[in-house]
């Protein structure tokens, strides 16, 4: 027998919000968007590689983009992107290959060290005056219960949030009291009722 996880702890929005609002540099406000809007481990977001001929969808109304690169986890499959944080992506970068790179730091050039996201949080979190330090786990975790409240089914899920495991993704499976009142409305409504229903 094993014991069934638990919901992940996350960022809340009002948490997100306020730490969006304690950035200063647009490059701080784009590392919150990559792991709250993107689901980006902070490997990841480090590592984001920069391209401005980025394909994107030939619907004109399309709300996304796909950003390609070789990403630490090894799939080397474009990461599906809001169109706005491309956009800042590409704003950011400048003429850079990286956007989050050492300017001030040695190896100067190089992609920011993961710790030095860590401490970025830690700061805004503080600047923010919330109860708690935000760290990079808990906006990913966000972004993780959002794609599942917006009503994603579990393997796009999986796949959004690059899990190797549906198994990992299972922790997000925690539906709110409207989407559960919905779920039986649904069968109430469909189901048929009176003597020898469901016979």
């Amino acid at each position: 027998m094993h014991e069934p996880k638990t919901a992940v702890d996350h960022a809340t929005d009002e948490e997100i919000v306020a730490l969006f609002a304690a950035c200063r540099p647009a490059r701080d406000r784009l590392i919150v968007l990559l792991l709250s809007r993107a689901g980006l481990r902070r490997t990841a977001a480090r590592s984001c590689p920069v391209d401005t001929s980025l394909p994107t969808s030939s619907s004109p109304s399309s709300k996304t983009c796909e950003q390609a690169g070789n990403y630490p986890d090894g799939s080397g499959a474009p990461v599906l992107l809001p169109q706005r944080i491309c956009r800042a992506l590409r704003i950011t970068s400048g003429s850079r290959q990286f956007v989050l790179v050492n300017l001030f730091k040695e190896p100067v050039g190089r992609a920011t060290p993961p710790r030095a996201i860590n401490e970025l949080l830690e700061r805004l979190s503080v600047r923010a005056g919330l109860d708690r330090i935000i760290h990079p786990h808990l906006l990913r975790h966000a972004f993780g219960s959002s794609v599942m409240e917006a009503g994603a089914t579990l393997d796009e899920a999986q796949e959004l949030l690059r899990h190797a495991s549906v198994t990992s993704t299972q922790v997000y499976l925690h539906p709110s009291p409207d989407r559960l009142r919905e779920a039986v409305e649904r069968v109430s409504v469909g189901r048929p009722v009176g003597p020898g229903a469901g016979r």
